[in-house]
């Protein structure tokens, strides 16, 4: 293989990064090819599995710094195999935590052929820790092909006037914001809003896509808040489902925010959303701002409430926000644009 992406991590794993490797071998299907590195034994077998691999590759994709691109960097120097390191967000933070990372990450990312980041925001982060090398090319995450198919041909629902249906799809943890929009919703509809002015107050359905280590806190806050009738934990649901989910809402709300350990990298299910034609609710942060065109960034969660109201009762303006969004994604996001950019990284060997 010309192209090899070495991963310590199952490719049917959920999240971003897995499905970002799986783009770029859908783009380049006969010359990418994706191998999982045991890590059970050690690391010298993890040394030793990777220098075997140079054997019958090119170039390597590197999509953890540590310890991967780590051991291709000690072997670049003995076999001459260049490497290229991707940045999705939080590894790039895991990347400079103290000083020997900071050292050991300046030395890998000195040496590799390239940088690659999926967002600017991210792009200029790692210029300002190299500012001696060139700026990291930006490669996007996309949507998925399935999806954009899907969302050609399923026909969105109609929605009753006071009726609102809002949808988050993540990892249920903790800065995803699953919290806030429960209390939003629950401001809303006891009337409690600031911005509540009409004796008729919206029905609130909230659909809640994903599994992780807070559902049952979130179901605990659910009762606590009275809104059992209200909020449906749907758990992890296969493609063609969630492009139907998709359509059956009216706004998609995600206020994820940046914590000490984790972060929104860029925010793929903000496009998928908006490919669907939602307006998008979210937290204005470096990643986020760059996927959401047909939406409303918010500085704060204080405003949710207020703006679920907006969004609920204008639907000119929902429609045109959803419009927006879905011409933004199909211009920009899909596969064959975004991945295309690492043609020269792929052939230029």
């Amino acid at each position: 293989m010309r192209i090899l992406i070495p991963t310590i991590e199952p490719m049917q794993a959920p999240g971003g990064v897995a499905r970002y490797i799986q783009a770029i071998q859908a783009t380049f299907p006969k010359d990418v090819n994706v191998i999982k590195i045991s890590k059970e034994q050690g690391r010298v077998s993890m040394l030793r599995q990777l220098y075997i691999l140079t054997n019958s590759t090119d170039r390597f994709f590197v999509h953890h710094i540590f310890p991967i691109g780590t051991f291709l960097y000690l072997l670049s120097f003995l076999t001459k195999r260049s490497y290229v390191i991707f940045f999705h967000g939080m590894d790039f933070d895991l990347a400079k935590r103290n000083a020997w990372k900071r050292f050991l990450s300046r030395r890998i990312i000195k040496r590799a052929r390239q940088i690659v980041t999926n967002s600017q925001a991210l792009s200029d982060e790692v210029h300002d820790f190299m500012p001696r090398r060139e700026k990291p090319l930006t490669v996007y995450p996309c949507v998925s092909d399935a999806l954009v198919e899907a969302s050609n041909v399923i026909r969105k629902h109609t929605r009753a006037v006071h009726d609102i249906h809002l949808l988050t799809v993540s990892r249920l943890i903790e800065r995803k914001g699953h919290r806030v929009v429960l209390d939003a919703i629950s401001s809303v509809m006891t009337g409690n809003s600031v911005t509540n002015q009409v004796t008729e107050l919206p029905v609130i359905t909230y659909v809640i896509v994903g599994d992780g280590s807070i559902r049952r806190s979130l179901q605990e806050r659910v009762k606590t808040l009275g809104l059992e009738e209200h909020v449906v934990f749907l758990g992890a649901i296969s493609e063609k489902k969630l492009a139907q989910t998709y359509a059956n809402a009216d706004i998609f709300i995600m206020p994820s925010q940046k914590t000490q350990s984790d972060r929104e990298g860029f925010g793929i299910v903000y496009l998928e959303a908006q490919l669907f034609g939602l307006p998008v609710i979210a937290l204005n942060t470096p990643g986020v701002a760059e996927a959401v065109k047909g939406g409303i960034l918010l500085d704060s969660a204080d405003k949710l409430a207020e703006t679920i109201l907006l969004l609920g009762r204008d639907k000119l303006l929902a429609d045109e926000l959803g419009r927006c969004g879905r011409e933004f994604v199909l211009t920009n996001f899909t596969r064959e644009r975004q991945f295309k950019k690492l043609a020269p990284l792929v052939y230029d060997v």
